[in-house]
C-alpha cells in the first residue's frame, strides 16, 4: 500500500513540477517575443525616415549655388546653379522660394530679332530628366529673386526652396559673389 502512495505522491510533485516548467517556459518565450517585437518596432522606427520619406539628395544633387552681389537699391538678383537628376524619372523644378525676396521666378532668357528678352517659365516648371545636368547660367535660365528685402552683399550667402515634383524640397545656399560675377565665386581657404 506504500508504494502505490508513493507513486501518486511523486506523480502529483512531478505533475506540479511539470505544470511549473510549463509556465516558466511559456513565460520565458513570451518575454522572448515581446523583446524580439519591440526591437522589430524600434529598429523600424529608426529605419522610417529612410524607407517612406522623399530624400532629395538621392534624386537631385544641386552643384555651384550662386548668385552676384547687388548694389543699393537693386530690387532683383539672379541665381545661377546646376541641377542634376540622378534618379530613374523625369523630375520637374516646380518652384523656388526664398527668405531674401518677395518672390522668386525660373526665368529664361533668349535674343529675339537682336534684342534680348527675358521671360519667367511658365508654371508647369522645369522638366529635367534623368540622368541629364541641367545648367541655370548668365544668358539664359536662372532664378529671378523679385523685390529682395536688402542688396546681397558679396561673401555672403542667400538661402532658398527648391520644390520639385518628385524629389520634394531641397535646401539651397547661393554664395554671393562679386557685382558682375560671371561665373560662381571660388571658395576662399
Amino acid at each position: 500500500m506504500l508504494f502505490p502512495l508513493r507513486f501518486t505522491a511523486n506523480r502529483r510533485n512531478e505533475s506540479k513540477l511539470t505544470k511549473d516548467m510549463d509556465f516558466d517556459m511559456r513565460f520565458s518565450i513570451r518575454w522572448l517575443l515581446a523583446i524580439a517585437l519591440f526591437a522589430l518596432i524600434a529598429g523600424l522606427t529608426a529605419a522610417a525616415p529612410q524607407l517612406f520619406a522623399k530624400d532629395a539628395r538621392q534624386t537631385v544633387v544641386i552643384e555651384q549655388a550662386w548668385s552676384r552681389a547687388t548694389p543699393d537699391g537693386a530690387r532683383v538678383a539672379a541665381g545661377y546653379l546646376k541641377i542634376k537628376n540622378t534618379g530613374t524619372e523625369n523630375d520637374t523644378l516646380l518652384r523656388v522660394t526664398s527668405s531674401a525676396s518677395a518672390e522668386a521666378q525660373i526665368h529664361e532668357m533668349s535674343m529675339d530679332n537682336g534684342l534680348m528678352k527675358m521671360r519667367a517659365l511658365p508654371t508647369t516648371g522645369l522638366e529635367i530628366k534623368p540622368g541629364e545636368t541641367m545648367e541655370l547660367k548668365p544668358g539664359g535660365m536662372h532664378i529671378m529673386f523679385m523685390n529682395i528685402g536688402a542688396p546681397l552683399k558679396q561673401d555672403t550667402s542667400v538661402d532658398a526652396v527648391l520644390t520639385f515634383a518628385k524629389a520634394g524640397d531641397v535646401k539651397v545656399k547661393f554664395a554671393v559673389g562679386i557685382v558682375g560675377a560671371t561665373s560662381a565665386p571660388q571658395p576662399t581657404h
